[in-house]
């Protein structure tokens, strides 16, 4: 995309200028300045998020979920198929009513997010399942789902990806 620079013609990166602008501009001014523009727009896409993972209870869990794309994508999270509220910290710096965290990190200039899930004491069956993280932007959005089984000291069985073990 060219824009042409005059003192009568203003550049606008997104809108071309019309020809009558071009003309015009053209014929006001004899000094004018071209240069080209790109803008690259891209659906998210998830760089960093691991399938399946296995936690002994109490233990903490602490996945992270990093995602590229332009506009710098949002990551939202979901536990067995439905939304995580989000956890409001309070002066403690744990989460009001909830078990656990989600710290964001997000660098417009090399246009990634990242999002961290902190579970700080899991707890079978509460947290066993299917998390998912969800990266969107104006472009689209993509996800990914991790298997987290969790291994209770209290039952000899552990479940990995729908599959009880018997210990």
């Amino acid at each position: 995309m060219t824009f042409l620079v005059s003192p009568s013609l203003r550049a606008n990166p997104l809108t071309r200028p019309t020809q009558h602008q071009v003309d015009s501009a053209l014929q006001s001014s004899v000094n004018f300045i071209s240069f080209t523009c790109s803008v690259g727009f891209s659906k998210p896409s998830i760089t960093q998020f691991r399938k399946s993972v296995v936690v002994d209870e109490p233990s903490k869990l602490k996945e992270t979920c990093k995602a590229s794309g332009f506009p710098v994508p949002k990551i939202t999270w979901q536990q067995n198929g439905k939304q995580m509220p989000l956890c409001l910290i309070d002066e403690s710096n744990s989460c009001i009513g909830q078990n656990y965290q989600v710290m964001e990190l997000s660098r417009d200039e090399h246009a990634f997010s990242q999002s961290t899930l902190i579970i700080v004491q899991t707890e079978y069956p509460r947290d066993h399942g299917k998390y998912t993280c969800l990266a969107s932007n104006r472009e689209g959005s993509v996800k990914m789902t991790m298997n987290v089984s969790i291994h209770s000291k209290y039952n000899s069985q552990l479940i990995v990806n729908g599959m009880v073990h018997i210990l």
